[in-house]
């Protein structure tokens, strides 16, 4: 640049030079910038302070002043270095803070500009001095709104979206849209296609065209799994841009409240009704009985009531037992604990089991893990189903059977228990569920037991079904999810990205990081115990001493982290790493178990400068690195 000024200003005539020259000036003077000359050390010669004033000087006070008069007291080597850094590349810009006249500072910016002449005592320096503190602060500001913005659309808590009205294509939103939606990224998602109802969509966006923003509009989400969920949207329509922006809620939670109260209300009815009528019935018949009894002179005669008496009681005793259930599992918290179910089962047969009765009864149980529930809802459930099996056995099959297997995992159990019984008629497949229900005449019970059996399952977050032929048999099915806590912090494939990460988060991994440099020599080796610890077969997959791998591991994030402010700068080199993870075996499921121990090993050693907030930012930092590192293995 310096060279090709210089030929063309030996090339241009002194008259075309002082014509640019003063055009120049001219342009700086309707900019409200400062300019001045310099001599070869550095010192003011001239100026255009006639016409300009950012500084707050008049010429006569800075000529023949060093130009570090306007750096602040301790920078007076960075002028003469700003100076020699024009000379050597031929000009240079730097910004910074500078001092005006009063003491003043401010934020400026100063092109330097040597000046390449033979005379002794021609100028060697222009520099042009600017005052950029609006254009600072202007930038900063756009900088935190951007941040703020940015916060905001990325909480945890509220669904936010930007959508195109033509095509209803969203053009971006937050990681709690997509948990609401049941999406793990936003390619290709439209609007139309969540909504599981298309006239509530419609409804949704005429509304929103015609009166510019809707809120709390309710409707059911369309995610394509089995259980319903719903979300309330408030949107405001940007007419003149073509797009809307909404937030959403999850109020699955909510509407299931709210079902479950009407359910709940609708069964209260039943149940009083029910219940006033069962539980009147027998004591009706005892008094009548006892009536009779009263009467009589034949002893057995009165034993005969007396055994009428009984049954009746009996059957009020079981009604009294099933309502005490119905109770329980309404009003009580669950309480888990380790079931065994063998154990449980073989207690349960005993008690139901009948000499008199010629069922062949197998029972399977496979439990090769720990299994906790609710004790008192599991054993009602088992006991009420076996004794349905029992009670409604099919006395003119050939050999009656009752088939019960139970199947145990980390996760849920599975109970499949299958008779060759009287069966149900498919006409009342839909009812048996309900309260007070009898399927068949031989029912001496109180209606309840099939209520209570679904009742409890649902309070254990399970489900049940069945399939069942008359006088064929019946087959039900249960799975019920397994309470051993299992540690998942993450979802490896949460769609956070590290262009949604804010500066503030950068920052926060900066900082602790940094901070765990300077006082944690072993965060790696403890990392590494920790990893084994929880995955001991992962040892297996490191060849090396374990030693080296803990310093080539904290290079790495050091690496990394200082990078985050640019990051498009390592997608390769992180992509690279995954590859290379791959060859090594290293699995996606493993990022998980990764992503426990790294933050657990933060925690530990942050110590009380760990918080959400350095959780959180670490957290999202992670996520971006292990799914670009997956999906180059992908």
């Amino acid at each position: 640049m310096n060279s090709a000024s210089h030929t063309i200003s030996k090339n241009n005539s002194p008259e075309t030079e002082s014509v640019y020259n003063k055009n120049s000036s001219l342009l700086h003077i309707l900019n409200g910038e400062e300019e001045f000359i310099l001599n070869q050390n550095g010192f003011i010669i001239g100026s255009n302070l006639e016409a300009v004033n950012v500084t707050g000087y008049e010429e006569y006070e800075i000529v023949s002043k060093h130009i570090s008069i306007f750096y602040l007291p301790d920078e007076c080597e960075k002028a003469r270095a700003d100076l020699e850094k024009a000379c050597r590349l031929g000009s240079t810009v730097v910004t910074g803070l500078r001092v005006k006249k009063r003491g003043v500072n401010f934020w400026a910016k100063m092109k330097i500009k040597f000046i390449d002449s033979s005379e002794p005592d021609a100028p060697s320096f222009k520099v042009i001095l600017q005052d950029a503190t609006h254009r600072a602060l202007s930038k900063e500001r756009i900088r935190t709104l951007k941040d703020e913005y940015l916060a905001i659309f990325n909480n945890p808590f509220v669904g936010t979206s930007k959508f195109k009205m033509d095509g209803y294509n969203i053009q971006m939103c937050n990681q709690k849209t997509l948990e609401i939606f049941g999406k793990q990224n936003s390619y290709d998602l439209r609007l139309d296609l969540i909504f599981a109802s298309l006239e509530q969509f419609e409804l949704f966006t005429t509304s929103l065209v015609k009166e510019k923003k809707i809120e709390g509009f309710k409707f059911q989400v369309q995610d394509g799994k089995s259980q319903e969920n719903w979300a309330v949207i408030s949107a405001r329509y940007f007419e003149s841009q073509g797009f809307a922006e909404g937030v959403l809620f999850d109020i699955t939670d909510q509407h299931g409240q709210m079902m479950e109260l009407q359910r709940v209300n609708s069964e209260l009815d039943s149940f009083i009704y029910h219940a006033s009528h069962d539980l009147r019935s027998p004591l009706t018949s005892i008094m009548g009985l006892v009536n009779l009894g009263l009467k009589e002179t034949s002893v057995n005669t009165v034993h005969n009531y007396l055994g009428m008496v009984k049954g009746r009681i009996d059957h009020l005793d079981v009604l009294l037992k099933d309502l005490m259930s119905v109770s329980y599992n309404n009003g009580t918290d669950k309480e888990y604990s380790f079931f065994n179910f063998e154990a449980e089962v073989n207690s349960i047969m005993n008690l139901l089991k009948n000499p008199d009765q010629s069922v062949d009864v197998t029972v399977e149980v496979s439990q090769k893990s720990d299994f906790k529930t609710d004790p008192v809802r599991m054993r009602t459930i088992l006991r009420n189903l076996l004794s349905n099996a029992f009670k409604y056995f099919n006395p003119e099959a050939s050999v009656p059977y009752i088939h019960l297997t139970i199947r145990v995992s980390n996760s849920h159990c599975a109970i499949l228990l299958k008779d060759n019984g009287i069966g149900i008629h498919q006409s009342f497949k839909n009812k048996v569920y309900e309260m007070f229900f009898r399927a068949t005449d031989r029912s001496a019970g109180s209606g309840l037991g099939l209520y209570i059996v679904k009742s409890m399952v649902e309070k254990l977050k399970g489900r049940i079904s069945f399939e069942s032929t008359l006088n064929v048999g019946t087959t039900f099915l249960l799975t019920i999810p397994n309470q051993v806590s299992q540690s998942v912090l993450l979802k490896i494939n949460d769609n956070t990205n590290y262009f949604m990460l804010t500066s503030k988060q950068i920052e926060l991994v900066e900082n602790s990081w940094d901070y765990i440099l300077l006082n944690s020599a072993e965060t790696g080796s403890i990392f590494y115990n920790k990893l084994f610890s929880l995955d001991p077969g992962l040892r297996q997959l490191f060849k090396g001493d374990i030693n080296t791998q803990s310093q080539k591991l904290v290079s790495m994030i050091t690496f990394a982290v200082h990078k985050l402010s640019s990051f498009d700068e390592i997608i390769g080199d992180v992509k690279a790493l995954g590859a290379h993870h791959k060859k090594n075996l290293v699995q996606p499921e493993h990022y998980e178990k990764v992503a426990i121990a790294l933050l657990w090993t933060l925690e530990k050693a942050l110590g009380k400068e760990w918080n959400d907030e350095v959780k959180d930012a670490w957290t999202a930092v992670y996520i971006a690195l292990s799914k670009l590192m997956i999906e180059a293995t992908e």
